[in-house]
């Protein structure tokens, strides 16, 4: 019974509306109202207005999470169950998310689309600059520490929630700014240099023209202002400057000097410290600077904790490096390569902090830009819940995004790291991974050359607001490199097992895999009880149509008739060349009768197929057959195959005679027949 169609699944919407790692979601939508569904990140600002229409009535039902009220002179805590009602707010009102936040809203009919729409230019534009800066994320994380900052300095909670959307729109200017001057490697000319310097004003312009964002727009345009009087647009100094723009300058250098650009490698931390401490009172407020120095100081014990100090674990050192020598001696050994790729998410999650490893590896390599053509050949999980890990990444991205995760912008050693609101899928990422937290995720290229991987490696990374560490991504590389050595081995050796046992010419087997295959499918014979048919395959007068028409044209014939073989022949058949211009086509669970029709089929296709030469390609076959109770052995049969071929005394229509019923059923209870 299919569901009713007014009943809708937990996580269904209409259409919805994302805004970095805000989302909204229309769920419904009548005459009178538009409900919504909000879901607000930790420490998300938002701000309501007065309604336009003071008729028009906004309802907003707090279902999970805690909002915190910014303008009150005492603090205010909503939870759930509790409600805002937008027309009776006087001026503006802002909020910020303390934890997660679901808001369900009853508005106005039209309300979702005037959602879409609002400051969607602007967040558009300042992607669009991060993207041309290659400083993706940048601006999230500057609003971040800003407002961390501003709690510091005894901002009010007006003042913190301005710094937070100007902390965001704060480049927003550049959007009028050449490209080729945002990304130019070599110093800026003095004109150009006179265009950047209006990008502030042309930010406080653009942020005036939208009523919720006008306030915001002198912050921004006070950013570039030093202590000293030497900034720009104006040359303001100390106290002229706003203390919400001293705050962001002082985030946003370091940021920057953190960032890797086109004219420069990134700084180390402490140097970015140092550079921020050489500025104070010149470029900087101190008072600004060592707030700062405080959160990063906090930020890091924070690191610390989530990571549980692995690096710096000397059991856990020597446990990694006795694990890397087991896979490197497994590898060695020649072992099972699923084994060896088990063994690499099992040493991720019990000697790395991170959790639920995934291992997908490729049925063959790709460029990272073609990675919606791979094609997963085999999966390894860590020891959770398998069958949420085998549709974390390839069944719910659409192969168009894959290659998303390796973008150079989150490029991180030899890894790749996302957080939670930067992964590209219109799933939410608790859906991915049945947890009920956002994680962000690590992703490791299993790299077989400098522009080809065969696999990826993808591990929940819950870093709170940072980046893992060298120290901590070292060991995980480590796993990820012997993984791509294990595949690179066994392909290797794959090949080199091909080329050993398949002829070049017809790309058939050669006579190397007969024993092989003998032994398998005598085996499968003796546990069902089926018979085997052998026929030799040899060409007739071959010699006369090499002298005639050259050993080139005769290689030609050989391949082409191979290939009419194999077309015809049934996928548990094996057909070998057995040398020259003789081929042994083996046939499970073929009585002696129907490889006479076998071989009549083949004579029939040469007929009728023309190889382009005035010549009659034509076959002798000769046919021999196997039984599990028989006494002969194999090479007895392939030689009785060989004699027939010559010999036309043999009936065509022959069958198998089956044997005598008491020798069946001693052969079946374990006895030799007598």
């Amino acid at each position: 019974m299919s569901k009713p169609k007014f009943i809708f699944k937990a996580g269904s919407y209409i259409d919805r509306v994302v805004r970095g790692s805000y989302q909204g979601q229309l769920i419904a939508e009548a005459n009178q109202f538009d409900i919504m569904r909000h879901v607000f990140p930790e420490r998300f600002t938002f701000c309501l207005t007065i309604p336009e229409d003071q008729h028009e009535f906004e309802c907003f039902y707090l279902l999970e999470g805690e909002l915190k009220y910014l303008d009150s002179d005492s603090e205010t805590i909503l939870t759930s169950g509790d409600y805002i009602s937008r027309h009776l707010i006087q001026d503006i009102a802002y909020f910020e998310a303390q934890t997660e936040v679901i808001m369900l809203a009853f508005s106005a009919p039209g309300a979702f689309n005037v959602l879409r729409e609002e400051t969607k230019e602007f967040y558009e534009m300042a992607k669009q600059i991060e993207a041309a800066e290659y400083v993706d994320g940048h601006c999230r994380r500057i609003q971040r520490w800003a407002g961390q900052v501003g709690d510091k300095l005894g901002l009010s909670n007006e003042q913190i929630a301005n710094t937070l959307f100007a902390a965001f729109f704060h480049d927003l200017g550049k959007a009028k700014v050449p490209k080729d001057i945002l990304q130019k490697k070599t110093p800026l000319t003095h004109e150009e240099w006179a265009l950047m310097k209006q990008h502030p004003t042309w930010g406080r312009q653009m942020l005036e023209e939208n009523e919720m964002l006008c306030v915001t727009g002198p912050i921004v345009e006070q950013i570039h202002e030093n202590v000293d009087g030497s900034g720009y647009p104006f040359g303001l100094r100390d106290e002229a400057i706003c203390l919400e723009a001293k705050i962001i300058s002082v985030t946003e250098a370091y940021d920057a000097m953190m960032m890797d650009r086109p004219y420069r490698h990134p700084f180390v931390q402490s140097e970015a410290i140092e550079q921020l401490k050489q500025g104070i009172d010149t470029l900087f407020d101190s008072s600004v600077v060592a707030a700062f120095i405080e959160v990063l100081d906090e930020q890091q014990g924070e690191i610390a904790a989530i990571q549980k100090d692995w690096a710096n674990q000397e059991f856990t050192l020597l446990r990694q490096r006795e694990s890397f020598l087991n896979i490197g001696k497994e590898i060695l050994r020649g072992k099972d390569i699923e084994k060896i790729l088990n063994d690499v998410v099992t040493g991720i999650t019990q000697f790395t902090p991170f959790q639920n490893a995934t291992l997908a590896l490729f049925g063959s390599a790709v460029a990272p830009k073609r990675l919606e053509h791979a094609v997963v050949e085999q999966m390894a999980f860590s020891d959770n819940d398998k069958a949420i890990h085998h549709h974390f990444l390839f069944d719910l991205l659409e192969p168009s995004q894959r290659f998303q995760l390796l973008e150079k912008k989150f490029k991180l050693g030899q890894s790749y790291f996302l957080q939670h609101q930067d992964i590209p899928c219109d799933h939410s990422v608790n859906e991915m991974t049945g947890h009920n937290d956002a994680k962000d995720l690590l992703v490791i290229p299993l790299w077989v050359s400098n522009e080809e991987l065969i696999g990826l490696i993808t591990v929940e990374a819950h870093m709170g607001d940072q980046s893992p560490t060298a120290e901590v991504l070292e060991p995980i590389e480590m796993f990820a490199n012997l993984a791509s050595i294990a595949v690179i081995e066994a392909k290797q050796k794959q090949q080199l097992r091909e080329m050993a046992i398949r002829d070049q010419l017809t790309q058939l087997y050669n006579r190397r895999y007969l024993s092989e295959v003998i032994e398998v499918e005598q085996a499968r014979a003796q546990r069902q009880y089926t018979p085997i048919s052998l026929m030799m395959i040899d060409f007739i007068g071959f010699h006369d149509l090499n002298n005639r028409f050259g050993h080139l044209e005769g290689d030609r014939i050989l391949a082409e008739v191979a290939a009419l073989f194999k077309k015809s022949i049934r996928k548990t058949d094996t057909i070998i060349r057995y040398g020259g211009d003789e081929f042994l086509l083996v046939m499970p669970e073929t009585s002696e009768g129907n490889a006479h029709k076998v071989s009549e089929r083949f004579k029939k296709l040469l007929q009728e197929t023309d190889f382009g030469l005035d010549f009659n390609v034509a076959v002798r076959t000769g046919i021999a057959n196997w039984n599990p109770y028989s006494t002969e052995s194999f090479n007895e049969v392939l030689e009785e195959a060989d004699q027939w071929m010559y010999s036309n005394n043999r009936h065509p229509a022959l069958d198998v005679l089956e044997p005598e019923p008491e020798k069946l059923i001693a052969y079946q209870n374990g006895h030799a027949p007598v």
